[in-house]
């Protein structure tokens, strides 16, 4: 705790000592002034204010410095997980919990009490939710730009700019803009996409070399038949990136299954069912919320490109808007899989409807296969003429 005593900046380390903040007579060659925390106001002129811009510093052996103030990347609440096991320990008092910018750290002591060195024990990652809002709200885009132009994704995409925008919330998501080469018309008005940086020149402390940015694509030429409101479509994606943010902060597994399992990684065939259960689960993570947001905003038509023409589909309820979106999402992801592994289309099948058991019964109902999805899909296009007869009187 920061205390004032004779006017002068002063704080109590954890072993009682107390440090005054000094400053040192401005510098014949520079003309700077030089700010530090001392055990004696003797060894310079004490200070009655913090410099701006910094902040107290105390190491894991108690010793008081300056430094420059940095976003916190490590809640409370973190720090806490840790130190809380470390208390039961039956040697707790070799051990102590160091928070620095962007991890916690455990020190053990190398003497038999507290005054001996403390070294560092493991390395936890920083909370990926507060990692990703100080990226994109100190750090400079320019350059945050430029790193995902470093990895290919901007001129695989025709990605041209980058911006910072927030949502309703205030929730703060990267927007690109594609440009397609011919500029047709592609047939969707948003999507989202991630990309691992690394963001260690933008981030001062941040000692990891990668980080997931996701962010929303909007191309410049659309099918304007395609989308009702273009607001609802964007904000379909930008729910998607709240959605990543929030699981990769929950979940820290998410990231290397993605990168192990999602369909375009797979290497490993002994990991099929793995895979399948993981890009199953994304549909209906991601895709559900998303929907049911977009239907409880007036969302409720299905549009559907028929050669040179668009059907629009207005759906009776909330849950046939969802059967009929996500039967459609899984048929999909099926026709990858087929199209990827031609062969063994019969194993497929039984890794879909176990996934499915596990993450489609809350829409589906209990029996739901992937031959109940494929019937629900097969019986709207048998219905649609009469919709389409009825829809014309």
């Amino acid at each position: 705790m920061l205390l004032a005593l004779a006017m002068a900046v002063t704080h109590t380390n954890r072993k009682g000592k107390i440090y005054t903040l000094c400053r040192s007579p401005r510098a014949a060659r520079t003309g700077k002034v030089r700010h530090h925390f001392a055990l004696s106001s003797d060894e310079g002129i004490a200070c009655d204010f913090m410099p701006e811009g910094f902040e107290v510093s105390e190491s894991p052996n108690g010793l008081i410095s300056l430094a420059k103030a940095r976003p916190k990347l490590v809640r409370s609440e973190e720090a806490r997980l840790v130190d809380e096991p470390l208390v039961k320990h039956p040697q707790s008092h070799r051990f102590r919990v160091h928070v620095a910018a962007d991890r916690n750290e455990i020190h053990e002591s190398t003497a038999s009490d507290l005054n001996g060195q403390l070294t560092v024990v493991p390395n936890a990652r920083p909370s990926y939710e507060r990692t990703y809002h100080a990226l994109l709200t100190t750090a400079d885009l320019g350059g945050l730009w430029q790193l995902v132009r470093q990895t290919g994704v901007a001129a695989q995409y025709h990605l041209e700019e980058m911006r910072l925008e927030r949502d309703e919330e205030g929730f703060p998501y990267l927007v690109c803009r594609q440009e397609t080469p011919t500029k047709e018309r592609v047939g969707y008005v948003a999507m989202w996409i991630g990309v691992f940086v690394d963001p260690r020149s933008l981030l001062p402390g941040y000692h990891h070399s990668e980080l997931y940015v996701p962010f929303v694509v909007l191309p410049r030429h659309f099918d304007e038949r395609l989308t009702g409101d273009p607001r609802v479509a964007v904000g379909h994606e930008v729910l998607h990136v709240k959605d990543v943010v929030a699981l990769i902060e929950r979940d820290p597994s998410y990231l290397p299954r993605m990168r192990e399992l999602a369909i375009n990684n797979l290497e490993d065939p002994r990991r099929l069912g793995d895979s399948v259960e993981f890009e199953v689960f994304r549909v209906f993570h991601f895709e559900a919320r998303a929907l049911a947001t977009e239907y409880a905003i007036g969302e409720n038509t299905i549009r559907i490109p028929v050669l040179f023409l668009v059907i629009s589909y207005r759906c009776a309820s909330r849950q046939q808007y969802l059967e009929l979106m996500l039967a459609n999402a899984v048929v999909n992801l099926w026709d990858e899989y087929e199209r990827k592994l031609a062969d063994r289309t019969d194993e497929l099948r039984g890794h879909f409807d176990r996934a499915l058991a596990m993450f489609g019964t809350d829409v589906f109902g209990d029996r739901v296969t992937l031959a109940h999805i494929e019937e629900l899909c097969r019986g709207f296009w048998r219905e649609l003429p009469a919709y389409l007869g009825r829809a014309r009187k």
